[in-house]
This record gives C-alpha cells, structure tokens and sequence, in this order.
C-alpha cells in the first residue's frame, strides 16, 4: 500500500528511476557536445607566417618564422621549403624566436630564386595530435636585389 502511494507500485518506482537515469544521460551528452570544441582547441594551429600563405615577395626572405597559437615543441618540429620544382631549400636548425616559445625561426641559406615556393610544416599540440599544413608563396625579385642587399629602415 505504501509502494502504491509513493509512486504508483514498484512499476511507478521504476520510471522515476528510468527517468531520472534518462534526464542524467541527457545532461552527460549535453555537456560532451559543449566540450567539443574546448578538445578541439587543444590542438595546435599556425596564426600567421614570414612569408605569409600566398604572399607575393619582392626580396628573397632571409628566415621563415611561424608563430603559432602554443609553445613549440622542437623534438616534434618539422620545417621544409622546396620551389616549385619540388628542389629543397637549405634551412638553418629550427629555433624558437628569444620573445616567444610560440615562434619558429628558420634562416633560409642561399637566396631564392625568382619563382614559386611552398613552406610545408608539421609539429604537435599539448595533445600530442600531429598537425600540418603547407604555406605557398612566390618570390618576384627585381633584377639584382636579393636578401642579401636589403636593409630594414
């Protein structure tokens, strides 16, 4: 008699507790969805570049420098530039720019030559996920300048 006023016998104490259980899966599901993007902010992601992606320049770059949204770790970094014709560049070793462990400098050892080039990059986030990615752009020097004969102000 008791059980039947509770909740209508133990059928009634049944789906209160289907219920209950039904709205906490609700709640877990609800709150998985809003974590997604949170998890998907933990991987790294490249904000800008020297050059920039598509950048027409009318000097050869003298370093690449790749800043990125977290610190850099160099054991997982992986830097290379190659023109159009797939010929790698030579690259100083990678290192982090004094200022920032989120920027990655590379000196570029010789000076380019007119033409198309791509930067293709891969390191990891504080997630340990790989992420890369590829940078073109194009170097349109007028005849005689180089990086070698360009100052900054």
């Amino acid at each position: 008699m008791d059980r039947e006023r509770i909740g209508g016998g133990e059928r009634g104490l049944d789906r209160g507790v289907r219920r209950r259980t039904g709205r906490g899966v609700m709640v877990v599901g609800v709150v998985s969805l809003l974590a997604l993007p949170l998890a998907a902010a933990v991987h790294q992601q490249l904000l800008r570049s020297e050059p920039a992606q598509g950048e027409e320049m009318s000097i050869s770059p003298e370093r690449l420098r790749l800043v990125f949204a977290e610190p850099i770790e160099l054991a997982v970094t992986q830097i290379q530039l190659a023109s159009a014709g797939a010929t790698t560049v030579p690259l100083s070793r990678l290192s982090l720019d004094p200022d920032s462990a989120n920027i990655l400098v590379a000196e570029v050892e010789r000076t380019l030559a007119p033409g198309s080039y791509v930067i293709r990059w891969r390191t990891a986030g504080i997630d340990g996920h790989p992420v890369n990615d590829s940078i073109p752009f194009v170097v349109a020097i007028g005849p005689g300048a180089s990086h070698l004969d360009h100052h900054d102000p």
